[in-house]
């Protein structure tokens, strides 16, 4: 008989957590299960309860639940508290099921990296004693090397902040995770795939700047856990040289042209026109300075002279150009 209510027990209960977290509902953000408002401060030594309670508010939100504000240390203190004891080791909470685990004594920081790797909701970290330190935070994510929490004896206006930031010893990360005894986490429901809905940090990668040459690119935005990109960058259009200032002079049987150097150009291309006969004179200067060139040998009077800046690649040797300027009527 015993084990019948057992049985029976325990389907009511993952029916409820099924009912309360469908496998469609893991649509939350980063953003959303760290805005400031999910991060409490504790009453008089409740660390525990209140890391607890911002855990749950996480795993809430994981779920889809728009009533995450209604948990707080008051409405869960019946459930998952014991007046002068502490936060219960087993507890279920609105279909949220919580566990505890001594963590290891060796390869702690690896222990806690597969747990948030697993648990986007966080999980409760507790200093028993350590450094004569008695305390709990939520850890809520590791990314770059570096592990955020939300400490409750700073509040909601820090909200998630490096363990660094933190208010449990140790001199540095490394000292304050081996000051951690044991955790709590979420049993269920299971909440790890929302992983693959980038609950963790992203990074900014295949960024391509645009060159003269080759068209550059925003970067695309990935996830640091499933290595899915979640949003796609955009091409950046080649840079275009200044279409350079030009002056121009003529004199018998000649045109000057002054070129006024532009930024990263390597020279510039002048091309001109007899607009009598059609007959067409171009040729590339290659200059670093402000320069004046003279076309020479001229044999007609009317001509339409334009240029163009021009920059070379070291390795390929192409050419990129600018615009060419508004052509120009010259009498010689």
């Amino acid at each position: 008989m015993k084990r019948i209510v057992s049985l029976i027990l325990s389907c009511s209960l993952l029916i409820s957590a099924l009912i309360f977290c469908q496998s469609s509902a893991f649509a939350a953000t980063f953003d959303d299960i760290n805005q400031p408002e999910v991060f409490i401060k504790q009453q008089p030594k409740t660390c525990t309860l209140a890391s607890a309670v911002m855990m749950v508010r996480r795993a809430t939100i994981l779920c889809d639940k728009t009533n995450w504000k209604k948990i707080t240390e008051d409405s869960m203190r019946s459930t998952a508290w014991i007046e002068g004891t502490g936060l219960r080791w087993e507890f279920t909470y609105k279909g949220i099921s919580v566990g505890h685990q001594d963590l290891p004594k060796k390869n702690k920081k690896t222990a806690l990296i597969d747990l948030l790797a697993v648990h986007p909701e966080g999980i409760v970290a507790y200093n028993y004693g350590n450094s004569g330190q008695y305390h709990a935070v939520i850890l809520t994510d590791y990314a770059d090397g570096i592990f955020y929490c939300a400490d409750p004896a700073n509040g909601s206006p820090n909200g998630r902040v490096p363990l660094n930031s933190s208010t449990i010893k140790g001199k540095d990360q490394d000292a304050k995770i081996a000051n951690f005894s044991y955790y709590w986490y979420v049993t269920s429901p299971d909440l790890s795939n929302s992983v693959c809905d980038h609950l963790h940090q992203t990074e900014l990668r295949n960024v391509k700047e645009a060159t003269y040459f080759e068209n550059g690119y925003t970067g695309d935005m990935v996830c640091t856990v499933c290595e899915e990109i979640i949003e796609k960058g955009q091409a950046i259009d080649k840079l275009v040289l200044k279409t350079p200032g030009v002056k121009y002079t003529t004199a018998k049987k000649k045109i000057k042209v002054t070129y006024k150097k532009v930024n990263d150009a390597t020279g510039f291309q002048v091309k001109c026109v007899n607009t009598e006969n059609g007959n067409s004179y171009a040729k590339k200067y290659n200059t670093k300075k402000t320069v004046t060139k003279a076309i020479t040998s001229l044999r007609g009077k009317s001509y339409k002279v334009k240029i163009r800046s021009y920059t070379k690649n070291k390795e390929t040797g192409k050419l990129a150009y600018s615009n060419w300027t508004k052509n120009k009527k010259l009498k010689v």
